[in-house]
């Protein structure tokens, strides 16, 4: 299957909604118990107005996912992140975000991804650049949108700053422009909630969920099997640097120095929220997709597919356990 998406035609991309649909039918006929982890406000108003269980919120998760894989693609391409271009950046992302049934929903976390990605674009796009004040005031607006949505994605600001240093000189003026773009979000939402008389509740509720290591995760073997996955694709991340600047560009190797900082983030998200459920691992998925991908499409093409086929089946097994688990 993995041989279908090793190509750098865009159109493509298309393949992706037949992937999606593959890896997260089972949110349509298996009874899931979910358990959504704490939003930011707008994180939410949106599981008040998108209830977690449902159709819709299956339907949406879809419809967001294959976007969100589109733009990995997407940047992959345009910044020429690894040796040779392919669709695996996307489609690890499908998985890894599809892998587990905590996952399989509209969550605060998954929409705040999207924030994630369009920031992430935006800074690979000054590398060399020399005037890139709308690229850098957007990047900071994307990142304080993820955080009104799931409030510890405002960690990421600091991998942001630190990517832009990474890839260019970084002034002081352009630094309080990534502030100011951070921040315009919860001015715009402020005023909206002073104007209604419930500003407290806007800085109870966009602030109020600050906590340290509280994480609420299942006693269940599937939520270590959860666990392991994540570390196993750290781990290969890690050890696969040397790989991943191998005959590259030094713009491709900075590249992957973001990643690498993004990765290193998303694991201090667990110092600053409460109420971490399962879905919170969803985060990892930006980096790992753009560095996991590069794994896949530089090993063996038979090893490829069957490790990829192997992580098909784990996953299937794991998504349709109501139907054959019988242990308490």
């Amino acid at each position: 299957m993995l041989s279908l998406f090793r190509t750098n035609q865009l159109v493509a991309n298309a393949l992706l909604i037949f992937y999606i649909l593959l890896l997260r039918f089972s949110s349509f006929v298996v009874p899931y118990e979910l358990h959504p982890g704490q939003g930011g406000i707008l994180g939410e108003n949106l599981l008040s107005i998108v209830p977690p269980e449902g159709t819709l919120s299956a339907v949406l998760s879809i419809i967001l996912i294959f976007l969100q894989a589109l733009l990995i693609n997407i940047t992959a391409a345009r910044y020429r992140v690894a040796r040779s271009v392919s669709l695996f950046p996307g489609v690890f992302y499908v998985l890894l975000c599809s892998s587990f049934p905590d996952f399989l929903y509209l969550s605060p976390v998954l929409v705040a991804n999207t924030f994630l990605i369009l920031a992430l674009y935006e800074l690979l796009g000054v590398y060399k650049k020399y005037y890139s004040n709308g690229r850098i005031f957007n990047a900071g607006l994307w990142i304080g949108l993820a955080t009104l949505f799931y409030f510890s994605s405002i960690v990421f600001i600091g991998a942001i700053f630190i990517g832009f240093f990474i890839l260019r000189a970084f002034k002081i003026k352009e630094q309080i422009g990534l502030l100011l773009g951070f921040i315009s979000p919860f001015w715009l939402v402020g005023i909206y909630y002073f104007v209604q008389n419930a500003l407290p509740d806007f800085w109870s509720r966009s602030f109020g969920n600050i906590g340290f290591l509280d994480a609420n995760l299942s006693n269940e073997w599937d939520s270590y099997v959860q666990l392991s996955m994540f570390a196993i694709f750290i781990l290969a991340a890690i050890f696969s640097y040397r790989t991943y600047t191998y005959k590259v560009s030094i713009q491709a190797q900075k590249f992957v120095d973001v990643f690498f900082w993004v990765l290193a983030f998303s694991a201090t998200t667990l110092l600053i929220q409460d109420n971490i459920q399962a879905d919170h691992l969803i985060f990892l998925a930006v980096p790992l997709s753009f560095l996991i991908g590069m794994t896949f499409l530089y090993m063996n093409r038979r090893l490829a597919e069957a490790l990829h086929f192997l992580l098909l089946a784990g996953i299937f097994l794991l998504q349709f356990k109501p139907f054959w688990y019988i242990g308490g």
